[in-house]
């Protein structure tokens, strides 16, 4: 994908913070634009990015990394799974954020 468009900031990294910063230099200088670029595909018509119920479902798919940590001696050499959206996201917040309720939905925080 090319653009000719030429920014004044690009941000490379539209996760919590890449959003946060984006949207606070949009706020602070209105005049300069600010690009926000993110891993992965356009996804903002898929209904199932757009429903947090549906957040779960993307477990697994292109559409998510499926980060796992070191196994952890403590809990008998368990991997906790770490859940990150791979989108293009279009706005702030993140199109994929979950991680607020991650421990409720989790089997292993039970």
């Amino acid at each position: 994908m090319a653009f000719d468009k030429q920014f004044d900031f690009v941000i490379v990294g539209g996760g919590l913070s890449g959003c946060v910063l984006a949207a606070r230099l949009c706020e602070a200088l209105p005049s300069l634009s600010v690009a926000l670029l993110e891993a992965g595909p356009d996804e903002s018509r898929n209904p199932t990015v757009l429903s947090p119920v549906l957040y779960p479902t993307l477990h697994g798919t292109p559409l998510e990394y499926s980060y796992q940590s070191t196994p952890q001696p403590q809990i008998q050499d368990r991997k906790i799974p770490n859940w990150g959206g791979r989108l293009r996201k279009l706005f702030s917040p993140p199109l994929i954020d979950a991680s607020s309720s991650q421990a409720e939905q989790s089997s292993f925080w039970k």
